[in-house]
């Protein structure tokens, strides 16, 4: 009976040290499993996306489209004043072809509505602006129609008939002309404009859509690796934890079959308990 109770008594300090021990290692396993962990998790958010070259590409494209839309724009907008002031000065330029051009006679006071006009319609020339964009060719007609100025102020019309002002006449029509292919083009231009801002913008969208589809893809590809990670930990932490409760489960049984067993009831051996 004595060895019995020594077993016994082994059994239950062997149990006990064996769950201390247990306890230990199962804590300095799991504390490296988890700085294990915590490092991969570094490694995976820190780690270079396989399409960083082609978003970056496209955040660069994306920042010079942005750029170049206000640049675009004011020129649409400098031209549409231009536009304007065109149709205006046409007007300008048909009544002065009318001050000397109304019959076949050009007198003193047609003379005079003629220098009077003309200070109008060189005001206006004056005041037309040179836009200029790299995409867009006009044919510099407002830098062309600006040079006229000289030889409009030079213009010295005399009193007499038509024929003697034939190089008077002459200049006029071909300045009418020339602002009327002015017009025109800046109209065109103004339209061109517009369909580049359109398409700056569609290129804009499109490459914010790939962007934000290939961040969602990286992001989802982060999210499961990451996934599958914590998914490793907890199985890891598990299979520790059972192997504790197997070796716990082992030590019990280990000292209940040491531990004195008591005769069952009816039993002879209890007359010598």
């Amino acid at each position: 009976m004595a060895d019995s109770i020594f077993g016994a008594t082994f059994a239950d300090i062997g149990k006990a040290n064996a769950r201390v021990q247990f306890e230990l290692q199962f804590n300095q396993l799991q504390n490296t499993l988890i700085r294990r962990f915590n490092a991969k998790v570094d490694e995976v958010n820190a780690r270079v996306s396989s399409k960083s070259r082609e978003i970056e590409s496209l955040q660069k494209q994306s920042v010079k489209l942005v750029d170049s839309l206000p640049i675009i724009q004011a020129y649409r907008t400098g031209n549409s004043n231009n536009a304007g002031a065109l149709d205006a000065l046409l007007d300008d330029v048909r009544d002065l072809e009318t001050t000397i051009n109304t019959d076949n006679d050009v007198t003193a006071e047609e003379i005079d509505a003629f220098n009077a006009q003309r200070e109008i319609v060189a005001t206006k020339l004056s005041n037309l602006f040179i836009f200029v964009h790299p995409d867009i060719v006009d044919g510099d007609v407002i830098v062309n129609l600006k040079k006229q100025i000289t030889d409009l102020n030079a213009l010295s019309p005399v009193v007499g008939t038509l024929d003697d002002n034939s190089d008077v006449t002459s200049f006029l029509s071909n300045l009418k002309t020339r602002v009327e292919t002015a017009l025109s083009t800046t109209q065109n231009t103004i339209s061109v404009a517009l369909d580049l801002e359109q398409k700056i913008q569609a290129d804009f969208a499109t490459r914010q859509t790939r962007i934000l589809e290939l961040t969602k893809v990286e992001k989802a590809k982060r999210d499961a690796e990451l996934q599958n990670l914590q998914v490793d930990l907890a199985n890891f932490l598990r299979a520790i934890s059972i192997s504790f409760e197997v070796n716990k489960d082992f030590a019990d049984m280990v000292s209940s079959r040491l531990a004195e067993q008591p005769p069952p009831p009816g039993s002879i051996l209890n007359l010598f308990s």
